[in-house]
């Protein structure tokens, strides 16, 4: 048996690493009757000689390929394991698998299978099928072949060290009666229009084919995907808004009012602002949960750092949606940016100064700005920053959180998905029903306006008592705090310092975080000697954002 690649090998020309890992409980007393017995009648018919190691098997595979559709491949695969090693808190078993019978189907692989009490890990080279052309077919579609043996594998090496198959197992099958490697495909009813769909775009067999632990489907999780769901409308509502909406300054004010008052428009409106204050929350549970159950741990700090992006992402969208408004508060936003740039002396070489904010036509390139911003530079991006972070769980697997105790078991992602329809379904019919039953007013129209009260007001809407809405408040409130209590001018210092805290306490965490694995307990997870300084990280994060939306709340004018 080839020398299966240590964790740090470097990949060489035509082959690609294949690294899974799965939260589990496995009783390792059980490991080398598994692996280390001349026969393993859950994996197939040994076709080595006794004695002789390493010792190969011949397995038949079972392959999903629609939702009523499987193809049976019988001996299409060998399979062959090293001699288990112990190790202080493990067994690591070398493996390698190739194809038998139809070699174009499934790459050629070597590595070691790691069994702990609590995490199976396989990791190790394969050599994509076909060549050249095979490695560019492979990196094109992501793995796709060889992520899938790989979980076939492990699900099946779970469910031999458990004696039972864990549920919800969508994986191939193993079948011991087939006598041809021929292909047979199952028999299905008669399809329809979504089977049709199914067979060309293949949504629901991508979902089923990623197995994830039961323990997934709580509402710990099923938050992420009501998040989900909750950007998907805002995206939807903002559409349909952008149809009506003029980002001219001198008619933005009265566009709003209109739909405000408008029946149908002004559900859609009130849905879309309400709805953006559900998804700050939302922002601010999932990263708190991943935070406490240390997700971005083993290899994963990059998955974090995707999710800081996605929620300045959301900040950015909520800043530039409350400029739309384009009352007096909304008029705070481009009024803010321009004391930005005079802080850093830039606001004449890029025309946002106090005297050009108050001239309709200059204001107007101002508000196209923002709004292109809002409906497209935006959106765009946090559609790239959802995929990514989707295919980075897909890729690194989720973690399962200390207080949710993992039984090795497994579902496919279509439950998941159907967690997220109800608790989604339910968190969107409140904000509707919010959005029906609590209408809102147009506030103030911005002092730029001749027929606004504020017309000619020689200071800005933070000045004339103005305060923005949550999640922006803060910045607010800490322009305020940095006047009054450090005594710094010009005040929008306490803005750009806010936003480095903030940011920099959360690119921080997973590199000042000790721990080498998720915790295992809540002692481990408030470990201050490996977590002290993750904890500090988090801690002025919080302290940021609750003395900026206190300090804004009790703020006066002036």
């Amino acid at each position: 048996m080839a020398e299966p690649p240590d964790a740090t090998s470097e990949q060489t020309a035509g082959v690609v690493r294949l690294r899974l890992s799965l939260p589990v409980r496995l009783d390792l007393r059980r490991v080398p009757a598994a692996f280390g017995g001349p026969d393993a009648e859950w994996l197939g018919q040994r076709v080595s000689e006794d004695g002789v190691e390493p010792r190969r098997f011949s397995c038949d595979l079972e392959l999903r390929v629609g939702r009523d559709q499987r193809v049976t491949f019988a001996k299409s695969a060998i399979v062959s394991f090293g001699t288990p090693q112990p190790t202080a808190n493990s067994w690591v078993v070398p493996i390698e698998w190739r194809a038998a019978t139809l070699t174009p189907l499934f790459p050629v692989f070597v590595g070691r299978l790691r069994l702990r009490a609590d995490l199976i890990e396989l990791d190790g080279l394969y050599a994509p099928p076909g060549g050249a052309i095979g490695l560019l077919l492979d990196r094109a579609l992501l793995h796709f072949a060889a992520r899938a043996t790989g979980r076939w594998f492990v699900q099946k090496a779970i469910a031999a060290i458990a004696n039972r198959m864990p549920a919800g197992e969508r994986e191939w099958v193993m079948t011991s009666d087939a006598n041809s490697a021929e292909p047979v495909p199952a028999e299905s009813g008669r399809p329809g229009l979504l089977r049709r769909l199914e067979d060309q775009f293949g949504f629901i067999q991508l979902a089923r084919e990623y197995l994830i632990p039961v323990e997934t489907n709580s509402i710990w999780y099923l938050l992420g995907g009501v998040l989900a769901i909750g950007l998907a409308l805002e995206i939807f509502t903002g559409f349909l808004l952008s149809t009506v909406y003029t980002p001219d300054a001198g008619l933005a004010y009265g566009n709003v009012d209109h739909l405000l008052h408008t029946f149908g428009w002004a559900t859609v409106i009130n849905f879309h602002y309400y709805n953006a204050y559900l998804i700050f929350a939302l922002v601010l549970i999932h990263m708190v949960r991943v935070f406490i159950s240390g997700g971005y741990r083993r290899g994963k700090e990059g998955l974090w750092l995707v999710g800081v992006g996605l929620a300045g992402l959301t900040f950015v969208i909520s800043t530039t949606g409350e400029a739309l408004h384009w009352d007096e508060v909304g008029f705070a936003v481009p009024w803010h940016v321009s004391e930005v740039f005079q802080a850093f002396g830039l606001a004449s070489a890029f025309g946002y100064t106090f005297a050009a904010l108050k001239e309709i036509p200059t204001a107007t390139e101002k508000l196209a700005q923002i709004y292109a911003i809002h409906v497209s530079i935006v959106p765009i991006l946090l559609g790239l920053f959802i995929g990514w972070h989707y295919l980075l769980i897909r890729f690194k697997g989720i973690s399962v959180p200390f207080w949710l105790r993992a039984s090795g078991r497994t579902a496919d992602f279509t439950e998941h998905i159907r967690g997220w329809l109800i608790y989604g379904g339910i968190a969107m019919g409140i904000v509707l029903l919010i959005s029906i039953f609590l209408p809102r007013d147009s506030g103030t129209a911005p002092q730029l306006l001749p027929s606004s009260p504020l017309f000619g007001a020689t200071h800005g809407p933070g000045g004339l008592g103005y305060k923005p809405t949550f999640p922006i408040s803060w910045t607010h409130g800490m322009n305020v705090f940095v006047d009054e209590k450090l005594g710094i001018n010009p005040d929008i210092w306490g803005t750009i310092v806010g936003m480095v805290l903030l940011l920099g306490a959360l690119v921080v965490i997973p590199f000042v975080d000790r721990g080498e694995r998720e915790p295992d307990t809540s002692a481990q997870a408030f470990n201050w000697r490996k977590r002290g300084w993750a904890f500090l990280a988090m801690a002025v994060f919080w302290l940021v954002l609750i003395v900026g939306v206190v300090q804004n709340a009790i703020a006066e004018a002036g």
